[in-house]
């Protein structure tokens, strides 16, 4: 073998060498890679966190994302649905204090990426000062309006010290702070009452939608969630034309309608429909000053006012009600203490099945 072959050799050994060394680097990185995401999942089952389909490459994200749930009969064993939704419905009959009626009628499970890592990155530092039983958290509910719930759960709480920061009414029993409730009104004397100081240690998780007197529990027939309930009405014309060709039956003798913010076609349409099909519509207009009354009549020519006419299906545009701030109609119904209010296709379902659909179906959470 001449002195050039054995140098060959040689380096050939070496990089066999080489090579070796990054493939066995990189089954050890792969190993531990492995290794990692095993301790993870075994760490999310022992404290019981279970991931929406999809939820993993959310949190890589920066993009908050809402998850519809809602109670079903059956139970899902290991469903990570089942699992937010049960969780946020027993905490929230847990503390109820009063308001025994009341029914959950849907829990939106809140990914937000960011406050996620935030809220993680407090707790461990919380484990290190005072330990792993400080850093576990705890379940409570912060009532605010409607017009803020989005924000918070895009943007996260506000405390004192931090830019757009407002107090609501004053500074509070124990200073300024988040207020947060054990219960569904605060109480301090019986220590049910949380006041954060840092923003970090809050994570909005859950958004209850709920409503009083609801009644019977029932679950609800298919389910739908907000986006298919979205898509049905951009075709709502179909349905309403499909509805003004139907025979009359009188359907809705006895029913007082009253209806909220734009529909399909004018109001004095919509009220020869109602009319073909046995039902009544109220004409309540809210005057300066919010009370409902009933407008419309004239005596010798002048405008007349009357008693309100009280509906007891109340038709509200889906616009209407996820308004962030109420209008003055919808906003005086509620303050005579109407809390359920349905979709126009309700009404349209119903002419065409040639029978009253089932209300809860129709009724906005």
């Amino acid at each position: 073998m001449t002195d050039d072959e054995k140098r060959l050799m040689i380096e050939q050994a070496f990089a066999l060498k080489e090579k070796l060394q990054e493939k066995l680097k990189k089954t050890r990185e792969e190993t531990e890679e492995r290794k990692k995401e095993i301790e993870q999942l075994q760490k999310q089952i022992s404290e019981g966190i279970l991931l929406m389909e999809g939820e993993t490459e959310i949190l890589k994200g920066t993009k908050v994302k809402y998850f519809e749930l809602f109670p079903e009969r059956n139970y899902k064993q290991g469903s990570a649905a089942e699992l937010h939704f049960r969780l946020a419905e027993s905490q929230f009959y847990r503390l109820l204090s009063g308001y025994g009626t009341a029914k959950v009628k849907k829990v939106e499970y809140v990914c937000n990426p960011i406050l996620i890592n935030k809220f993680n990155a407090a707790r461990e530092e919380l484990k290190k000062k005072r330990g792993e039983e400080y850093s576990y958290p705890v379940l409570a509910f912060h009532g605010t309006a409607i017009a803020n719930i989005q924000p918070i759960c895009e943007n996260g709480f506000k405390v004192p010290g931090e830019e757009g920061f407002a107090h609501a009414t004053d500074s509070g029993f124990y200073g300024r702070g988040a207020y947060f409730s054990g219960y569904d009104s605060h109480c301090s004397p019986s220590k049910q009452e949380l006041i954060i100081f840092r923003s970090d240690y809050i994570l909005p998780q859950y958004i209850v939608h709920y409503k009083l007197d609801a009644g019977e529990f029932k679950y609800a027939v298919t389910g739908a969630t907000k986006e298919a309930i979205k898509k049905k009405l951009a075709k709502i014309g179909k349905l309403y034309k499909k509805a003004v060709a139907t025979k009359d039956k009188k359907i809705f003798t006895g029913y007082k309608f009253a209806f909220i913010g734009q529909m399909v076609d004018t109001p004095l349409a919509i009220e020869a429909l109602v009319k073909r099909f046995g039902g009544h519509v109220c004409k309540n207009a809210v005057p300066f000053g919010g009370t409902v009354m009933t407008t419309g009549l004239f005596f010798n020519g002048y405008p007349a006012t009357v008693p309100f006419d009280a509906p007891n299906i109340i038709i509200c545009s889906i616009t209407e009600y996820e308004a962030a701030t109420p209008s003055t109609e919808l906003q005086a119904y509620k303050n005579m203490n109407y809390h359920a209010f349905y979709r126009e296709d309700f009404l349209y379902d119903s002419i065409i099945e040639g029978a009253l659909k089932t209300l809860d179906d129709y009724a906005h959470d």
